[in-house]
């Protein structure tokens, strides 16, 4: 950006994009190429160079929006004066803030990225300029940041707890800049990302958007709108398993305090429902980080029982799998429905062959 020539060669090819399409109904604006970091703040010849490609766009192409996409939220200071003056400055219609999850910026990305998206709404209240969240939706092959790994598909589940985390803090809109190759149509003649896992994660997400009920109880678990429909004092049995009743949910974070924790091994625990009661549905809520061998039971087994003596088993859930693993945390849940057990006791049992961190068992959960 500081270089002359390539100033004046951006400026050619403006010229030249609007000599091609400026007249095309499918273009809607310009995307300007000043992916600079915010960290501390936006740099001045940024600022500077944003205005310089805005000011030629208006003329080449009078009304169309302009878009900047930077990154480096994590490591921004929004509580120095001279970041939001710097934002001010900008000749731009729209911000759309790299999120830095597929980055793997920090450890456990979304706890902060969350706390950074109110930060940012906040200023731009206060900004003519629009905000939106440019999700990364990949994960690495190998190793981070290193133009030898290759970008493959991330877990639906942590792509939709990057969506919540934006629009709880009121983003305008969502984009991505990876999705061909990442998110495949399985029926789909032109294949272009890995087998297999780039259709999972199309499913999942269309799923989602169609409003499955997995995806709709994940969603509102998230948003922490999700009524447990039972109370702490109905779990049995040894201490410190009240709080997978108390309806709080913990964040991608092995360090939450809200995860209860189980080593290796088999476990069970049961919940007294204190009167007979129609169970319809049961979720738990599991960490899955495999950084820190934190990962999920092959299996889970859900039993109820009237007298509390004699157990019936009513389901069995498989975990849910998905192999690109290497650097990311995110929250898989496992829902025990179709039931429809008149029943007062319901008894959780696994074997894991790692540590298993969960949250949150919701029996008959309830959407605020």
């Amino acid at each position: 950006l500081l270089d002359p020539a390539i100033k004046e060669r951006q400026l050619r090819i403006m010229e030249e994009l609007a000599s091609l399409y400026k007249n095309h109904k499918a273009f809607y604006g310009w995307y300007l190429p000043v992916e600079d970091c915010l960290c501390p703040i936006f740099a001045e010849h940024a600022v500077q160079s944003v205005n310089t490609l805005s000011e030629k766009a208006e003329k080449l192409a009078p009304g169309k929006k302009t878009l900047i996409s930077p990154y480096g939220i994590g490591l921004s200071e929004f509580d120095n004066p001279e970041y939001e003056k710097q934002m001010q400055k900008l000749k731009v219609d729209i911000i759309a803030y790299q999120d830095e999850v597929g980055c793997v910026r920090d450890q456990f990305t979304l706890p902060r990225l969350k706390k950074n998206w109110q930060r940012l709404r906040d200023i731009h209240n206060r900004l003519n300029i629009e905000m939106w969240a440019n999700c990364e939706t990949f994960t690495w092959e190998e190793g981070t940041n290193d133009r030898t790994s290759a970008l493959i598909p991330a877990a639906y589940p942590r792509l939709l707890s990057q969506q919540v985390a934006a629009s709880a803090a009121g983003v305008d809109k969502i984009i991505s800049f990876m999705f061909y190759g990442i998110i495949e149509d399985p029926e789909s003649k032109y294949q272009l990302g890995q087998p297999v896992w780039s259709n999972k994660v199309y499913t999942d997400y269309m799923d989602w958007k169609n409003g499955k009920e997995y995806w709709k109880l994940m969603e509102a678990a998230f948003m922490e709108k999700l009524v447990n429909g039972a109370t702490p004092e109905m779990m049995l049995g040894k201490a410190g398993l009240q709080p997978l009743l108390d309806g709080k949910v913990a964040e991608e974070d092995s360090k939450d305090a809200r995860w209860v924790k189980f080593e290796a091994g088999y476990h069970e625990f049961v919940v007294d429902l204190q009167k007979k009661t129609r169970v319809q549905k049961a979720m738990l809520r599991m960490l899955n980080y495999n950084p820190e061998k934190i990962g999920m039971p092959v299996k889970t087994y859900l039993y109820t029982s009237i007298d509390g003596k004699e157990y019936n088993l009513s389901s069995i859930k498989d975990a849910p799998y998905f192999p690109n693993n290497k650097h990311d945390a995110w929250i898989e849940s496992i829902l025990f429905n179709q039931l429809d057990e008149n029943v007062r006791y319901v008894k959780v049992a696994f074997e894991a062959p790692q540590q298993v961190y969960i949250d949150e068992l919701f029996i008959n959960p309830v959407l605020k």
